[in-house]
């Protein structure tokens, strides 16, 4: 009986899939950091305008409110840059998440091809025993016809 001759390239696409959920999760991980920093960056701009807002009631004068502009600008700059890469790391995720499911589907149709030769293999094996058997049975048949021709004739 010989064996599935795709085994190397079944071996080599699990290996393939493998690495390219490894690469998955990696592209994930940085993924939920740049939201992380995202949401840090809105909580800063968010705790600058609520003490802004605050600090309304009192006098302010010109140069401290003018830093206090500038440091807004900034941080919404920022965040629009921040934001730009977290579209990106989304984008390269769903990327990779593709390539993991065309890895999977190449992975699963070989597999399927080594299952149907398998079982196409016990087919021919079962033929093959049952040929077996059956000129056992013819031989054994033979033997006893005769070793009764040779009891009749003694």
């Amino acid at each position: 009986m010989a064996g599935f001759k795709y085994e190397p390239v079944l071996r080599y696409r699990k290996f393939q899939e493998e690495k390219l959920q490894r690469e998955l999760s990696e592209t994930n991980r940085s993924l939920e950091a740049e939201k992380e920093l995202l949401g840090s960056l809105e909580n800063q701009l968010e705790d600058a305008r609520r003490k802004f807002r605050l600090s309304v009631g009192r006098p302010v004068n010109s140069p401290v409110l003018l830093m206090h502009n500038r440091f807004l600008e900034r941080l919404c700059m920022k965040i629009a840059r921040q934001l730009e890469r977290v579209e990106a790391a989304e984008v390269k995720c769903r990327q990779k998440r593709a390539q993991v499911v065309e890895a999977l589907k190449n992975r699963k149709s070989l597999e399927k091809v080594k299952e149907n030769f398998l079982i196409r293999q016990r087919a021919l094996q079962k033929k093959l025993q049952g040929k077996f058997m059956d000129e056992i049975g013819v031989n054994k048949y033979i033997r006893r016809q005769s070793d009764g021709e040779d009891e009749c004739s003694q």
